[in-house]
């Protein structure tokens, strides 16, 4: 069960028909790296302790402290590195200042989990709630990197219920902004007439190409377009 922010890329969301005596939809599952193509597998033996994350192929070291700059930023936001339960670091607005993206208990709710975006500008580092920016409760977030485009966030909500279909929210960093630049799932559902689900299409860099909507029969592919800077149906 994925109560982090991604463990690889955020496999397919998708959702079976519903069977007897279920009402709900499978939530994701993780999926790892990809091994490259005419590679051997690697002995397990030989890789040591896992690394805490691992996101497009990148994986970030185990320590699982925050650098000082995002850490007096964290409490500064009234929360306090040691209580992150995973992280990502890496550059998520292109200033060549390292940002991150945290996951931690939420405050008020036993069981729920905070997901936090901070973001460099200039030196200083803006802390934005995703929880505030999508309009479905976040259940997992992973950083996706376009061919030909920026990098966003996509955000993942719980399958939940039959009612509720698979897709994401992205959020496009600028500066120390965050902005929400629409979304692609599956409306209106209904997991017991078909299946549905929503995957990213790879370029052989790794990077997306395109978003792909499966719902029954009907597929329909999304990519990004600048002149809208969303994505939209091609």
């Amino acid at each position: 069960m994925l109560l982090t922010l991604s463990v690889g890329l955020l496999g397919p969301l998708g959702c079976r028909r519903a069977q007897s005596n279920d009402a709900s939809a499978r939530p994701p599952a993780a999926s790892s790296p990809a091994t490259p193509t005419g590679s051997a597998q690697p002995d397990p033996s030989e890789l040591g302790e896992p690394a805490r994350w691992s996101i497009d192929g990148t994986t970030v070291a185990e320590d699982p402290s925050l650098p000082l700059t995002l850490d007096r930023a964290l409490r500064d936001h009234g929360r306090r590195g040691d209580q992150v339960q995973d992280h990502v670091i890496a550059d998520l607005n292109g200033d060549g200042e390292l940002d991150a993206a945290l996951l931690l208990p939420a405050i008020a709710v036993a069981g729920a989990y905070d997901h936090l975006i901070l973001l460099s500008d200039s030196g200083a580092i803006r802390v934005h709630d995703v929880a505030e920016l999508v309009d479905v409760p976040p259940f997992a977030i992973t950083i996706v990197t376009l061919v030909d485009g920026p990098t966003l966030i996509a955000v993942a909500a719980r399958i939940g219920g039959c009612e509720r279909g698979p897709g994401f929210s992205f959020l496009r960093p600028t500066g120390a902004m965050l902005e929400h630049v629409g979304s692609i799932r599956v409306e209106p559902y209904d997991c017991a007439a078909a299946e549905a689900s929503v995957e990213f299409v790879r370029a052989a860099s790794g990077q997306v190409s395109a978003v792909e909507l499966r719902h029954g029969d009907a597929l329909t592919r999304y990519v990004w377009d600048r002149s809208v800077g969303s994505f939209a149906p091609q």
